[in-house]
């Protein structure tokens, strides 16, 4: 940047002009030296900057183009993007489609477009929500109403299939009366399996059903249901057959509860859609390990069969083959449906092979856990064990209604039960703080005072007498705050005299 002139450096503009001065005999003075002195200093901070200036031009000239490209870029890719947004709102609005120019005016109604959505989206929501709130409460109505209309029904119900068990029992009926009181007997049970199936498919629908796991004997279990079903399948002119594989273990972990059901379900259409006939209860192991057993249950019939398209649908609620099975063999059309829900808890299914005039098959499998021996007894007992008698017993029976005293009255003296009676919670409540008694029946829904305070106000003085709830509603809810408020069991109306024997005896210790 610089030059030498007489010893000094200048800027080498000003040193050429200084040697064409001196050349034409100029003379540099002192005073001109430092003039000269402070211009060189001046070209060379004015060099500097200028250098400066032009590097950091270059910087920005190149900020500049890499941010033009950038954009250029996002250009491109906002432009992709509306058009994908396009064809995506095109396909869920065809009215609100846009232009597919790269105007920033598109992505803005773009955006206006999805905010309207996601408010839309969001009002739904708030339906669904409300819809919801609304679907429940109809649900638990729907609960409450058949909790109540099943109270209703049983209530009745349980004078007449009790009275009739103890018509039946005597000796002096003529066949004409026999034969009427059976019909009578029979046609309020069936009355009863089409609530139970109403109240157990409520339940199942609302998934208020889980299983427990308890010991079962299968085999005792399966006979027990042929023993059940053996006069039904009489009065048909049919034959029940067992076939138990000697491999089905002695105890598995199951809920004996709904396995009943599902086998009589089965077991008592395979009745009804058969005459003079053969109805056969198989059970065979298919596979197993040293803590697993998977059996095969089958329950075959040589009755009327069902028609190849009609093999799905009678799996349906409220559904038959046809209107004539309907009016010739009855039912709601609730037990397939039952059973294949209910298997659904055990992880398992249904499958039907059926032929016209030739029968059908009923089948499925179960994985189970085996069990060691525990304190299963009493859940074993057979459904043709002898009823116990209870001589010496005191018994306070709560109830009423009187043709339900009138019943079980009849009942508890058979079997030589010293009796008292009390007609609501609150005199119920009288009599157990006065009087010793080996055992209450309590009914639940009485006026002044109800079952469940009465039994609250007891365990206040007395927890070790057994109580046995006695009623007419089966819901979930209830059967939970019987075991919650002190009961020591329950008995649901109408009941056989033998399934009250029986809970009265393990009450007592003595089954």
């Amino acid at each position: 940047m610089a030059a030498q002139q007489n010893g000094k450096h200048y800027h080498k503009i000003l040193d050429r002009q200084l040697k064409d001065f001196v050349e034409k005999g100029g003379e540099i003075t002192p005073a001109f030296e430092s003039f000269i002195e402070q211009v060189s200093k001046t070209y060379q901070l004015y060099e500097r900057d200028k250098m400066l200036a032009d590097h950091a031009f270059a910087v920005s000239e190149k900020e500049y183009q890499d941010v033009l490209q950038n954009l250029s870029e996002q250009n491109v890719i906002i432009s992709q993007s509306v058009f994908k947004l396009n064809k995506a709102i095109a396909e869920l609005d065809p009215d609100n489609l846009f232009t597919n120019s790269t105007s920033g005016t598109e992505i803005i109604d773009v955006i206006d477009f999805l905010e309207q959505q996601i408010l839309k989206q969001k009002k739904l929501e708030n339906e669904l929500i409300s819809a919801k709130e609304i679907a429940e409460k109809a649900s638990r109505a729907k609960s409450e109403f058949l909790s109540v209309m099943s109270h209703e029904i049983r209530t009745p119900l349980n004078a007449i299939i009790g009275l009739s068990y103890i018509i039946m029992a005597a000796n002096d009926l003529n066949p004409t009366q026999q034969h009427n009181i059976k019909t009578l007997h029979i046609s309020a049970q069936n009355l009863l399996v089409l609530i139970n199936d109403i109240l157990d498919f409520n339940r199942i629908e609302e998934g208020r059903i889980t299983l427990s796991e308890t010991n079962v004997d299968l085999c005792s279990l399966i006979k027990n249901i042929r023993a059940a079903h053996n006069q039904s399948a009489q009065e048909r002119g049919n034959k029940i057959r067992l076939m138990i594989d000697q491999d089905v273990p002695a105890l598995v972990v199951s809920d004996e509860v709904r396995l009943n059901q599902v086998f009589t379900n089965l077991l008592s259409n395979a009745i009804k859609f058969t005459q003079n006939g053969q109805v056969t209860f198989e059970a065979s192991v298919v596979s197993q390990t040293v803590n697993t057993v998977a059996i095969m249950f089958s329950v075959q019939d040589t009755g009327i069969g069902i028609a190849g398209d009609k093999l799905e649908m009678i799996f349906d609620k409220f559904t038959q083959a046809d209107a004539e099975i309907t009016r010739s063999f009855g039912g709601s059309g609730l037990g397939l449906s039952i059973v294949r829900k209910l298997l659904k808890l055990f992880h398992s299914d249904v499958s039907l092979e059926s032929e016209i005039g030739k029968g059908s098959r009923f089948y499925f499998t179960i994985e189970f856990e085996k069990a060691q021996p525990g304190n299963n007894d009493y859940a074993k007992k057979d459904y043709t064990e002898p009823l116990t008698d209870f001589t010496g017993k005191r018994i306070l029976l709560v109830e009423d209604v009187e043709f339900n005293i009138l019943f079980a009255e009849q009942i508890l003296k058979t079997w030589g039960v010293e009796l008292d009676i009390a007609v609501n919670g609150r005199e119920a409540l009288l009599k157990a703080s006065s009087t010793s008694y080996d055992l209450i029946l309590m009914d639940l829904r009485m006026p002044l005072m109800d079952g469940f305070t009465a039994t609250k106000e007891i365990r206040r003085f007395n927890t070790q007498i057994p109580i046995i709830a006695l009623t007419a509603s089966a819901s979930a809810e209830l059967l939970d705050r019987i075991v919650e408020d002190g009961f020591n069991d329950h008995v649901l109306k109408p009941f056989a005299p033998k399934d009250l024997n029986r809970a009265i005896g393990k009450a007592l210790s003595l089954n």
